[in-house]
């Protein structure tokens, strides 16, 4: 069945993109894409969190974010003492590959 056969059938519109909230389950959806589609990135750019090797072996876009920095807030807030700022601390960047096609 056709993405356009389907998104007719439920009356939804297809999606343009998937941000995933993790690597993992953006590497799911991707597996089931290539099962059914619709097809990635020709149909719908796919990306992930946290630029794992999984992401990289699967050619996904991801956001790159620091687990020290993000331990770091955390421990300083769990334990309230002063620390840099959510905004300041949370320094990430975002490694594109095939899965979002040209961007």
């Amino acid at each position: 069945m056709t993405l356009r056969r389907r998104t007719r059938r439920t009356g939804l519109a297809p999606a343009d993109v998937i941000l995933a909230q993790s690597d993992e389950l953006a590497v799911g959806v991707l597996t089931i894409c290539e099962r059914l589609g619709p097809r990635v990135p020709e149909d719908v750019a796919l990306t992930g969190w946290d630029d794992s090797a999984a992401a990289e072996r699967a050619g996904l876009t991801t956001v790159r974010q620091s687990l020290f920095d993000q331990g770091r807030l955390c421990a300083a807030l769990a334990l309230g003492v002063p620390g840099p700022a959510p905004t300041e601390a949370m320094r990430w960047s975002i490694v594109t590959r095939r899965s979002t096609g040209k961007v």
